[in-house]
């Protein structure tokens, strides 16, 4: 499998492309990696090229921010416009893990976006937004200027949005941020945390709601969702309200 090639580098942004046959660019977005001292590692290489056949631009953040580092936008909207230029795609997706999710809708709220796949995304690590949960404050209080407190609200954009949370404490509450819509498929996982990406991907059901989605297939991914053990973030939150309900009655 061929990997992607250093493409632009100016700190913090690292990125790295692969060029595919295809018309579909896909923009991947890292994670914060496990060690703080390295840039983290590109994510999603066969997910998101699909064997070759899309062409991927990969992100990785040195500064985990969550997009607020002072500038990162502007010169990531720049850089991908000139790939854009040259590839001519039919159809762009962001796709992204836990702060690479966060930051593909951040970036999708700027930036010419067909699609987005959030995984276990943070709505966000602001201090006192979310009340329980992991807060990043190693990484937080780094950060000086905050543009995107909050991931910003992409329903009524008519970008198809995908988001997949646990229900583990931590990933709810997170999950119960973000505004539902028409445009906004929010599925939950029962018994799932913030590993929920490695875990679908060990059993196969990632690769098709990545599959999916990046082919535009909207009726196809809410297939592979389900399947996978997705619960629309809708119908869970009126089972969960229903037994409160019934716990709290005389």
């Amino acid at each position: 499998m061929s990997r992607p090639a250093p493409y632009f580098s100016d700190h913090p942004l690292h990125l790295s492309y692969l060029p595919g046959r295809g018309d579909v660019f896909v923009i991947s977005f890292s994670g914060v990696g496990l060690d703080p001292d390295v840039v983290p590692k590109v994510e999603a290489v066969s997910l998101a090229g699909q064997h070759g056949e899309n062409h991927v631009l990969f992100v990785s953040d040195a500064s985990r921010s969550w997009m607020n580092y002072p500038g990162q936008m502007a010169t990531l909207k720049a850089t991908i416009s000139t790939l854009t230029d040259e590839i001519k795609p039919s159809r762009i997706v962001a796709v992204g893990n836990s702060m690479g999710g966060s930051s593909a809708l951040i970036y999708a709220s700027e930036a010419k976006v067909d699609a987005v796949l959030a995984i276990v995304p943070q709505f966000s690590i602001f201090p006192g937004v979310v009340r329980r949960g992991p807060s990043w404050s190693e990484y937080t209080s780094l950060i000086s200027e905050w543009p995107y407190p909050t991931v910003p609200d992409l329903s009524g954009t008519g970008i198809d949005v995908v988001i997949m949370h646990g229900t583990a404490s931590g990933e709810i509450m997170q999950a119960r941020k973000f505004r539902q819509g028409s445009n906004i498929h929010h599925y939950l996982f029962q018994n799932s945390g913030h590993d929920l990406a490695p875990r679908l991907k060990a059993n196969k059901t990632l690769q098709l709601i990545y599959a999916n989605l990046i082919a535009g297939n909207l009726a196809e991914t809410h297939d592979a969702l389900s399947a996978a053990g997705g619960i629309p973030f809708t119908e869970y939150n009126r089972h969960a309200k229903a037994i409160k309900e019934r716990k709290v009655q005389p």
